[in-house]
């Protein structure tokens, strides 16, 4: 529908009217009727979307709410901003200028006023061309809610000359269909819509041996709406026909219980194959599991989802799950010229909730696209989350044309300007060494540029000047030298990323970013951050590194950490502080943030072993740990009577007592840890020969150890590290051989090593150290059958 675009934009804006209702002094009540008459105009768009029209009076209807709309985001924005500049100035000038305050308030409101009549306007023309009138032109349009279930059908009469690519995911359909299993069996095909989801389980559903193989076999489609008695009775219609025997008149009048009872003792003796085609609910599979009886004779259940947390599983069901995997290029060529296939899309968005911090929604938004298969994902990290994504090419295209054509978002390659269309949101491609495109609009709320091609560092690129009502800058890996005049006016700055970038120095004005939330500062040349950084009391995130460059040649660059004020630690909404310095004055008040979920330090020394261990002792929702000891230094933690039970992620680089200077049985201090799942071991923190895993570490998922020079062997005693999918090694040169007891890690996928010793490498690759390249990057992978365990089996990859 033209207004899904449209519904969360309109529920941010009504939140944002509640939030600044009572700080917007002297226009709180045009405010209040404002925000009642956008709760008047969401409730039509639901109805008319359920109405099901898209008609040109919608269209023209929902762009004059939308043009509206983003007229009260100004003016609210416009106004914020006049009173964040007068709450920053002294209270004499205040004073002075205090008759300009009441001039700008009294605008403010005649723009409000003006805009509730023209609201109210719209209103009434929602209610003259209502949803009552909406429907009844949808009952006599050409409209029809059927077509959806018969082109789903229309799947079933496919040759298979008109399929491409679908052989090995029918296989494994086939199989798990006619095994020997006598339960009753579900089989759930996921994908995104128009990924051949419903064609891969037609053609399974309509092979001979399959009919052969089942007593009675129906294909129902579901659909987003759906009536389960009229699916119900469908299935009973189809019992009918299939035993030759005339319907009942009666089958129309059966009530949800009496469909039930008619197919529960018709299919109970049967073995029966069943394929419920585009489901979008649980709830419709806890509606119609009743009806189907499990018993023992082997009957099977399929379905079609685009949404995985859809598939049906529970305690003592055999389920199986098969994932559309996009096709290969040749066979997408193929099927491309074949015909051009129909592109199906399922919308929908969540509402934010209260008390729920912003991470959590922003992981539920994206989450809840991966399972709509909306993006795809193409990593994950050692907690098993998404870590890098693609889209669709054809989503993509679909969804950069809607929001062209509704100003969402405008996108630009970089060879030109973008125009004043009214769009909020920029995304420019940068390609070369030319100047930045112009920009067009001060009331931008997104700028986001992203550099394709390595730019020279002596270029000096400007931030366009008038982007005071900005909530996301992102200049990662942009040439800009410095930060504009007017930086500290962009109250409404949420997302700051300057990653990469040529500025030295952050200014004092970033105090005055009140709003900001996130700020990435990684590999940059700014050595310290300002004292005004502690007036950013809603910051959530600070991830920052320092960039060491060889000025005379550009080459040999490493990284380092910044310096921050201690007063950094009166933040109390900040989640993650990485990485920077562990100077005394910082780690003395560090016991303050107890709120913190990831912490990096450096630069720590024996003499701060109190304050560290009695921070670290505080922080209960601590997942990252990061310590690395000053060169030549030496870091105590024996004031540490237990480590974070939450913690994820322990990184210790140098020369660390107790937990990471490890002696043959010093590891008893962390393998309890019992959500531990990426343990990494650098410089010198182990000076023992022999690493000996004896128990513990029942989630850790990597292992990572580098640099420890006297290091020989490593030894994991059988039932330690059960989970454990990875082992790095690097730089440990007299390790001779793979760990002991690792034939007992059967989560194990991949082992890498680099830079050990000659008899490994040589036992490794079955190669003499001549015929291999210089210092060789070795990778050992498991590859999995997992039809049969027994014929997994290891390869070999060498790199330069």
């Amino acid at each position: 529908m033209a207004s899904t675009s449209l519904d969360p934009f309109l529920g941010q804006l009504i939140s944002t009217l509640e939030n600044e209702a009572s700080s917007l002094t002297g226009v709180s009540n045009e405010i209040q009727e404002m925000k009642l008459l956008f709760r008047s105009i969401t409730s039509f768009l639901v109805d008319a979307d359920r109405a099901g029209q898209n008609g040109e009076i919608q269209k023209a209807w929902v762009a004059s709410v939308r043009d509206l709309a983003y007229q009260v985001e100004d003016t609210i924005d416009e106004y914020m901003y006049h009173l964040n500049r007068q709450r920053q100035c002294s209270f004499l000038h205040r004073t002075l200028h205090f008759p300009k305050v009441l001039l700008v308030r009294h605008q403010v409101a005649a723009k409000l006023q003006d805009i509730n009549t023209r609201m109210k306007s719209i209103t009434e023309r929602a209610n003259q061309f209502g949803v009552q009138q909406l429907e009844e032109r949808a009952a006599t349009s050409h409209h029809d809610p059927n077509w959806k279930n018969r082109l789903s059908e229309a799947s079933l009469f496919f040759k298979d000359d008109d399929l491409v690519g679908i052989k090995k995911a029918q296989h494994e359909l086939l199989g798990w269909l006619m095994d020997d299993e006598p339960k009753r069996t579900v089989i759930s095909v996921v994908g995104m819509g128009g990924s051949g989801k419903t064609t891969l389980v037609a053609n399974t559903f309509n092979k001979h041996s399959v009919k052969q193989h089942f007593d009675f076999c129906t294909w129902i489609t579901v659909s987003q709406q759906y009536r389960i008695e009229e699916l119900l009775r469908s299935m009973v219609k189809d019992i009918y026909k299939q035993t030759n025997e005339e319907v009942p008149m009666q089958v129309d009048t059966f009530t949800y219980r009496a469909l039930v009872e008619t197919l529960v003792q018709f299919l109970q003796s049967r073995r029966y194959l069943i394929v419920l085609d585009d489901v979008w609910s649980i709830r419709f599979w806890h509606e119609i599991n009743i009806a189907l009886p499990e018993g023992m004779r082997g009957s099977r259940i399929m379905v079609t989802t685009r949404k995985e947390d859809i598939a049906p599983s529970q305690s003592g069901m055999v389920s199986y799950i098969h994932r559309i995997q996009p096709l290969r290029i040749d066979e997408g060529w193929k099927l491309f010229c074949k015909k051009a296939f129909p592109n199906e899309l399922g919308e929908g968005f969540l509402e934010r909730a209260n008390d729920t911090p912003p991470e959590v929604i922003a992981e539920s938004y994206l989450m809840e696209l991966i399972r709509r298969n909306l993006l795809q994902v193409t990593q994950r990290n050692y907690f098993g989350r998404p870590k890098a994504f693609k889209m669709h090419d054809l989503i993509r295209d679909f969804a950069l044309s809607i929001s062209k054509k509704e100003n969402f978002v405008a996108v630009s390659d970089g060879k030109k300007g973008i125009e004043e269309n009214g769009s909020r949101r920029y995304s420019i491609q940068v390609t070369d060494n030319k100047k930045m495109p112009g920009i067009g609009t001060s009331q931008l709320r997104s700028l986001v540029i992203f550099v394709v091609e390595e730019l020279s560092k002596s270029l000096h690129y400007e931030l366009p000047s008038g982007l005071k009502l900005l909530r996301v800058l992102d200049l990662e890996n942009v040439p800009i030298h410095e930060l504009p005049s007017e930086f500290g006016d962009l109250f409404n700055l949420r997302y700051l990323n300057l990653s990469r970038t040529q500025v030295k120095e952050l200014p004092k004005s970033i105090g005055k970013l009140s709003n900001l939330l996130t700020l990435l500062l990684i590999c940059v040349k700014i050595r310290k951050l300002p004292d005004e950084i502690a007036m950013l009391q809603n910051l959530r995130h600070l991830r920052a590194s320092y960039l060491i460059v060889n000025e005379l040649d550009g080459t040999g660059q490493s990284i380092d950490n910044i310096c921050v004020p201690s007063n950094i630690c009166s933040i109390k909404s900040l989640q993650v502080l990485a990485y920077v310095q562990g100077e005394d004055s910082l780690l003395i008040k560090l016991k303050e943030m107890t709120q913190l979920r990831g912490l990096g330090l450096d630069g720590i020394t024996e003499a701060d072993e109190i304050p560290l261990c009695i921070s670290v002792e505080r922080m209960e929702h601590l997942h990252h740990l990061s310590l690395t000891a000053r060169p030549r230094a030496t870091l105590k933690l024996d004031a540490l009577s237990s480590a974070p039970q939450h913690l994820e992620k322990l990184h210790l680089i140098g020369k660390l007592r107790r937990w990471s200077e490890l002696r043959e049985d010093a590891l008893a201090h962390i393998q309890a840890l019992p959500s531990l799942l990426h343990l990494i071991l650098l410089s010198y923190s182990f000076l023992g020969e022999r690493l000996w895993f004896v128990e513990g570490f029942p989630k850790l998922k990597i292992l990572e150890i580098t640099g420890c020079p006297q290091l020989k062997e490593i030894v994991v005693e059988k039932g330690t590290m059960s989970d454990l999918e990875e082992v790095r090694v690097m730089r440990c040169r007299e390790l001779r051989r793979l760990p002991y007891g690792w034939e007992h890690l059967t989560q194990l996928k991949e082992v890498r090593l680099f830079e050990v010793s000659n008899d490994l490498v040589e036992i490794v690759t079955g190669k003499a150290n001549e015929n291999l390249p210089t210092s060789p990057h070795i990778s050992l992978i498991r590859i999995i059958d997992e039809d049969d365990e027994a014929k997994s089996m290891w390869t070999c990859q060498i790199f330069n």
